[in-house]
């Protein structure tokens, strides 16, 4: 049997200083208290200084029908990050490898936790990425609803507008009660639809280490 296969529904389990401490089911990994394990995270912004946006399929366990950025995947044991990002870029949105304008390069890692239903939420050690991309996106509908590209100064000042906003920090602090008032997804507006954007997505649209690293690829 392919190891590969055996851990393609196991994520990588790890501890405040991220490092490893187990493996386990992808869903059991996720239902409250959810277990801290690894994600990678990719942006990517074209050359018109757009930001490429997905709503997430309604089949997903945590934040069906909420938007977030191009790619969020779970680490699995077998993976380091990067692999991690390029697999998800490929499984949810058709990039293949070597088909972004360059190359993807890490920015920061954060730590967070949310609030996503009854059941599910999420506890991640997150490696963000950016990369430019101004090729054609097919999307996997088992993984995405819909894309769009999205002017990223308006998305920012959307977010920087709303004050509710807590930081990947306080959330490690809160019981589930408090991640459920306090992570609840954004109100934004695009095209003059109101979208609901994921709580990971806005707290990273508030670190300025992302806008820092969009703009120099844009």
């Amino acid at each position: 049997m392919n190891i590969s296969t055996v851990h393609d529904n196991e994520v990588l389990l790890v501890n405040l200083d991220n490092e490893p401490v187990g493996q386990m089911d992808k869903l059991k990994a996720h239902e409250h208290p959810v277990k801290l394990h690894r994600a990678s995270s990719v942006w990517l912004i074209n050359k018109k200084g757009q930001i490429l946006l997905q709503e997430r399929s309604a089949k997903k366990i945590v934040g069906a029908g909420w938007w977030a950025n191009a790619i969020c995947g779970n680490v699995r044991p077998t993976e380091i990050y990067y692999d991690c990002a390029r697999r998800r870029l490929r499984e949810e949105i058709g990039i293949i490898d070597g088909k972004v304008d360059g190359e993807i390069e890490p920015i920061y890692k954060f730590v967070y936790k949310a609030y996503c239903n009854d059941k599910y939420g999420e506890h991640e050690f997150d490696q963000v990425y950016v990369g430019s991309y101004n090729g054609e996106i097919i999307f996997n509908e088992d993984e995405v609803s819909r894309v769009a590209w999205v002017d990223f100064d308006d998305l920012v000042a959307q977010i920087n507008f709303m004050t509710s906003i807590v930081s990947p920090e306080q959330t490690l602090l809160m019981s589930l009660k408090e991640l459920q008032q306090k992570t609840a997804p954004c109100k934004i507006k695009i095209n003059q639809e109101q979208l609901l954007l994921a709580p990971w997505t806005c707290m990273m649209l508030k670190d300025p280490r992302l806008s820092k690293a969009l703009k120099n690829f844009a």
